[in-house]
């Protein structure tokens, strides 16, 4: 390409102060130089080159999930199990927002293990791991982390890779409980723990559904929000889980073993896994 088509195409988007020193051949920007890379015709038609500048620019006022239609199905479905929770089983979801803070409701909601509390469970507990999915699926779209060549074989890897791990940190629940002989102890905790994921489940719902919607220039600030909370929640329940340690007079042995097999491991792997893909 010539000095001067280069000039004449990306003259508004570099700096003044450049064409001033050297008005004939100006250096690309490193923005400039991600654009022309886009295309292998811009040296044939120069109309191309400006049409391609301009939608880049523009690009950044999308959405994280242009193109990605399937996923406001998703979004939709989780909204109306959401909804229908919250009509149907009206006094359970008003028990399981105030079980979160509240630990002396907390004992009494746990031990309600009757029909309702199971149907609501069988809704939650899914709709949780699909807006974790969600939201890992968001951050992959962010940080452009691709695994297939079609997007919704991205989502369904993610969801089925998240599904994989809760039921693997189920099934660890369970063995660590038949290890030390505290059966019941174990249920204890993972009820309590049910009362955080369902939380997460009912606090995630709306907010990836915001995400759907939120430009790609402030995307990545509603992600960190998401994030966070997702953290805190975590802090709360790993301090409900000490808490509960305490109280049934595990022995420190027992809760350390418990924290290393199935709090700081998984994590550990996760973030192995993480660094292989990434």
């Amino acid at each position: 390409m010539s000095d001067s088509l280069i000039y004449s195409t990306v003259k508004p988007y570099i700096s003044d102060a450049n064409v001033i020193r050297n008005p004939i051949h100006v250096p690309l920007t490193l923005w400039s130089e991600q654009v022309f890379h886009k295309t292998q015709n811009y040296q044939e038609n120069y109309p191309t080159s400006i049409s391609l500048i301009h939608q880049c620019k523009s690009s950044q006022y999308n959405n994280l999930f242009v193109g990605n239609d399937w996923l406001l199905g998703l979004i939709l479905l989780s909204l109306v199990l959401l909804v229908y929770v919250k009509t149907t089983f009206a006094n359970i979801f008003h028990n399981i927002l105030i079980s979160l803070t509240n630990f002396q409701l907390a004992r009494q909601f746990i031990n309600e293990n009757n029909a309702m509390v199971q149907k609501t469970s069988l809704i939650l507990y899914p709709l949780f791991v699909l807006n974790v999915a969600v939201f890992t699926f968001a951050l992959a779209q962010y940080f452009q982390i691709q695994f297939f060549s079609h997007k919704l074989m991205d989502f369904l890897f993610i969801l089925a890779i998240l599904t994989v791990f809760y039921t693997i940190k189920f099934l660890a629940y369970k063995l660590m409980g038949i290890l030390i002989d505290k059966i019941t102890e174990t249920n204890v905790f993972m009820r309590h723990y049910g009362i955080f994921f369902k939380n997460l489940a009912i606090i995630l719902t709306p907010l990836t559904a915001v995400a759907i919607y939120i430009k790609s220039d402030i995307a990545f600030y509603w992600l960190m929000i998401i994030f966070f909370i997702v953290v805190l929640f975590s802090i709360l329940r790993i301090y409900r889980a000490f808490r509960l340690s305490l109280q049934m007079h595990y022995s420190l042995f027992y809760i350390f073993l418990y924290f290393c097999t199935v709090e700081i491991i998984p994590i550990i792997y996760s973030i192995k896994l993480l660094k292989m893909w990434v």
